[in-house]
């Protein structure tokens, strides 16, 4: 079995997270440095139609991109496909 760690950005910060791991991006480092090679990744601002993190998921993913090869071409494929931040 595998589990994907939740990384729920809400105002700019990893919802119910605290200290550095409500950073996002620390969250991921973190993640990773413990050997996940997947994260569950939601904007959760742009889920319930307020004012997006789209920099933010940007910046994710593209801090992402070296670690995971797959997640970056999933990212490319659904962006392509105009499915990204929907």
């Amino acid at each position: 079995m595998e589990l994907y760690p939740a990384v729920d950005i809400e105002g700019g910060r990893v919802a119910r997270a605290h200290g550095a791991m409500a950073e996002p991006l620390a969250a991921l480092d973190a993640f990773t440095s413990a050997g996940t090679r997947w994260i569950h990744l939601v904007d959760m601002d742009r889920a319930y139609g307020r004012p997006d993190n789209h920099e933010l998921i940007g910046a994710v993913l593209q801090a992402a991109a070296p670690t995971s090869s797959r997640c970056s071409r999933s990212a490319r494929r659904a962006s392509s496909s105009g499915r990204a931040g929907q």
